[in-house]
This record gives structure tokens, sequence and C-alpha cells, in this order.
């Protein structure tokens, strides 16, 4: 309506447009002069829907699922700080210089606070086509619903999944499922992904209804189960930033192939775990079916510094229980049963930095667990040497106890150990740090195997000065 129809300049007021696509309206301008005569004309005025979404605070990738009427600018809708990802480059370009909207482009975005963002356009419909260049890609879908994943792995030169980052980490988009439900099976609206081209190429959009999509997900720690196969998944996490979708293990070549997800290019301030490959570095590291050992490498990188880093394993239950697991921390020589414990942490430092691990899975030992050939002698006036014998590969843990049996200082252990003859040293000191009395003190020597096993031996330690 006008504020006032007979003002020389009125203003008028389109009512709100929620009917989803753009609607026109008549406007009649009938002029009277002085002298009785009058002049009318008319033209029809559009009106484009208003659209709303609210952002959460925090780092993300986001889209704009709207045909926007006019040329609106990116930094005018997601502020200077957005950036795209330029795939001819390849590399970032940032939103600080007027920067077109485009349809089907995704961006980066870091918000403050929880941020609305109103504005004019209309709900795409129907095919829309969007290309792709070499390499990787962030795009978004078109439509303002929630979309099947066909126009991604239908796409000729697109591998068949997705990334996406929603604040924390990344998040897996595939036709696959986890035993954590973390892996997405649908495009949501306003959010971008990186996706991955193999040489240039087009996403053709459709519309298609999720009812209508009837994909077989591919189950994930259970694949191939009947011919020996398991997954695994590795968590990783620092602060309040995760990297959750990691997988290793092993299946038939089939399946292997289709798990073969690459790692997304790295966001800033987060935690990354991933697989370094002859094919580049792996989110998913699935090998051959094998009943020997075999070892996966991977690497944990963070730009937090003095940040605790945990690796988790959530669930473990698909490997056969004739296979024991090993966690090896390559930069320590650190090494932890998996299946008895919760995880394994690590500080960053102070620059942060990139950590570097080794899972084996072998066949568990036959061989009954002892700990024989216990030795201990005083080499110095600061240092006792403390000799024993493993018949099966153990997890270690030294005690130094007082006569009364209490403990004094505990040597460092928890790692696993292989059979044979391993020395540690004791500085002669208590877990205080000060210099132990004269004396004869107890040494316990406690080994654990990955089956449960355990076996402990004793023997005393003389000090003098």
């Amino acid at each position: 309506s006008f504020d006032d129809p007979t003002a020389q300049n009125p203003t008028w007021t389109a009512p709100e447009n929620t009917t989803g696509s753009t609607a026109e309206y008549e406007i009649t301008v009938t002029i009277t002069c002085s002298h009785g005569q009058e002049a009318t004309g008319s033209y029809t005025q559009q009106v484009v829907p208003a659209y709303e979404y609210t952002f959460s605070a925090g780092q993300r990738m986001v889209g704009i699922p709207l045909d926007v009427s006019g040329s609106p600018m990116m930094e005018d809708i997601l502020g200077t700080d957005a950036i795209w990802w330029d795939p001819q480059g390849p590399g970032y370009v940032t939103i600080g210089a007027p920067t077109e909207y485009v349809l089907g482009r995704g961006y980066w975005a870091d918000f403050a606070a929880q941020t609305q963002i109103s504005m004019g356009g209309t709900e795409v419909s129907g095919l829309f086509t969007y290309d792709v260049e070499d390499g990787w890609n962030i795009v978004s879908s078109p439509y303002n619903s929630e979309a099947a994943l066909a126009s991604i792995t239908n796409a000729p030169t697109l591998r068949p999944f997705g990334w996406t980052y929603q604040g924390n980490g990344y998040e897996l988009v595939a036709n696959i499922t986890d035993s954590l439900n973390l892996i997405h099976n649908t495009l949501q609206p306003w959010w971008g992904y990186w996706v991955l081209s193999s040489g240039t190429g087009q996403i053709t959009w459709n519309q298609t209804s999720l009812s209508a999509q009837t994909v077989e997900l591919l189950q994930i720690g259970q694949a191939d189960t009947e011919r020996g196969g398991w997954q695994i998944q590795l968590t990783a996490q620092a602060g309040m930033r995760c990297d959750l979708c990691n997988y290793c293990g092993v299946a038939d070549e089939q399946t292997a192939q289709a798990l073969s997800i690459a790692n997304p290019p790295p966001a800033s301030s987060s935690v990354d775990l991933y697989f370094p490959t002859d094919a580049g570095l792996m989110a998913a590291d699935i090998r051959g079916i094998s009943q020997e050992q075999v070892q996966w490498d991977f690497e944990v990188r963070t730009e937090l510094p003095d940040t605790q880093v945990t690796i988790g394993y959530p669930d473990l239950s698909v490997v056969p229980d004739d296979y024991q697991l090993i966690l090896t921390d390559v930069d320590t020589d650190k090494s932890v049963y998996m299946r008895t414990s919760h995880g394994y942490s690590y500080d960053s430092g102070p620059q942060g930095g990139v950590r570097h691990f080794r899972l084996t899975a072998e066949p568990k030992s036959e061989t009954d667990l002892l700990v024989t050939g216990v030795t201990t002698q005083q080499v110095s006036s600061r240092q006792a040497a403390i000799t024993y014998t493993l018949s099966a590969p153990a997890q270690v843990d030294i005690q130094i106890r007082n006569i009364a049996g209490r403990t004094i200082s505990r040597l460092p252990g928890q790692s696993v150990q292989p059979t044979g003859t391993h020395t540690i040293t004791w500085n002669l000191c208590s877990v205080s740090g000060s210099r132990v009395p004269v004396g004869t003190y107890l040494c316990v020597i406690t080994a654990r195997t990955a089956d449960g096993q355990q076996a402990t031996c004793l023997n005393t330690v003389r000090v003098s000065r």
C-alpha cells in the first residue's frame, strides 16, 4: 500500500511474498491537473520472496540456495571475511573486493555469533548445471530443501562422496553408514560441500524426491564379514575440534574401491587425521583381506598449540577375536593395546604440528605369557638396570616398592613390548624426584597380553651409595 497516494513522491510498501515464486502487482498512476485534465498510466511491479536463514556461530561451509534478484555482492551477504575456493588456482580467494554471487558455488564463512541472513530471491526448481574443474571444488545445492546425493554420485567426473564443515570438524557425505551414524546421506540447503573431480566436468542438479531415492547404503565396519572383512573407525579430537570420519581395515577389492575416500583440504584451527598413501592423503585406507599382519601408517595434524589431542577407536567389536590391535606412537615409540585402552592422548606442543602413528593388526600369539629371567643390578650411584624376558608380546608395567609394599616409583611403561629380553633403567628416585635411601626394594613386573593374560614377577633391588 501507499503511505500517501496523493503525495508528489508516494512510497509503496509491497506485501510480504510467501509464495515461493515472484509475485506481480499492477501499479496504476493517475495525474490530474488544475484544468481538469488527467492522464493514467500503469506498470507491473515484481516482488520476489524474502528468505531468512540462521547460521550458528563459528567456521562453516555455506551456500545460498536461491536465484537471487539483482546482482548482489557476496561481501554484503556473508561479510568480507568470507572466502571461496578457486579450483583453477587452485587456492582460496578472499571476498574483500566486490565478488558476485554465483548460484551453486560454496563458500567458507566465520560467524562471530549466531547470524540471520535475509535476502530476496526465488527458489530453483528443475534441472540446473554447474561446471567443476579438475581437483577439489566447493559447491552447494541450488535447492532450498534437503536433496538426494544422486546429483553428486551420478556426475561422471566426481568421486562419489563429499565433505562439509559445520563448526567443529569435517563431516563425510556419502552413501555409506557407520555404527555411530556420523555420515550424512543427503545434501542440506545453505551448506557448502567439498567435491573431488577427476578432470573438468559438470554437475547436473536434479531435484529428485528423497522418497523416490532407493540407494543401498554400504555398512562400513561389517562389509565383507562373511569373507573375513572388517573395518574400524578412528577419531581425533583437540579442544573443541574433531575429525571423526576416518576408517581402516580389510575388505574385498570392490568394497575397498567404494571406500577409497580422499581426505579434504585442511581447515584452519582444526585437527586432521589422515592416511598418507601413494594416492595422496586419504580418510580411509582399506586393504585386501589377509590372515597375516597388516599395518597402517597415519598422521594427526593440528595447528592448535599446547592442546591435548586424543585418538579414539569407538568400536572394535567387528575385528575378529583372534586378532590383536596395537597402536604405536612412532615419534615416542610408545605402544598400547587398543582393545584394553579407551584411546591415546598426547600434547600438541607449543606450535602444534604433525604426529606419526602406526596401527598393527596381527594374529594373537598362542604362547602362554611368562615373565622370566628377571635380574636387577645397580650400575652406578644414580641408576639401576632391570632385565626381564617375555614369552609373548605384552604391555608391561614396572613398580618399585619399599619393603612395606608401598609403591615409591613407577617406571615409564604401558607400552607393548615384543617377545624377548628387555632392559629398563631406574634412576633410583621416588615419584617426587628425590633420591631413595640406601636399602632393599621390591621390583614388581606385570605383563598383560591383548587377550587378558597376565603374568607377574618380583625381584629385589639393592641400593647403595
